[in-house]
């Protein structure tokens, strides 16, 4: 490989690069708005386990294509999840 080939080759993995960090700024997560503190009361758990199904799901539908972008959905639910859903109660 040639300097110049190796120079366009480093060029072209920042711009990837680049071009993911514009996409994770662009995914909108639409379990953000569905995991809110206190939408659930303590009857709610059936309706909080319907939630978080739907945003596995959606975490798992874009983990793959981008595997990174589905770290980062992951990481946001725990952090809703953890935040807004320790309320719901689990039953007797």
């Amino acid at each position: 490989m040639t300097a110049r080939t190796a120079s366009k080759t480093k060029v072209a993995d920042k711009t990837r690069g680049a071009d993911k960090a514009r996409a994770a700024d662009k995914v909108q997560w639409a379990f953000r708005s569905r995991l809110r503190r206190e939408a659930f009361g303590w009857r709610g758990s059936h309706l909080a386990i319907r939630r978080i199904d739907e945003a596995l799901s959606e975490i798992r539908a874009i983990a793959r294509r981008d595997p990174a972008l589905g770290a980062e959905g992951a990481v946001i639910f725990l952090c809703v999840f953890r935040t807004n859903v320790t309320g719901v109660s689990a039953g007797t």
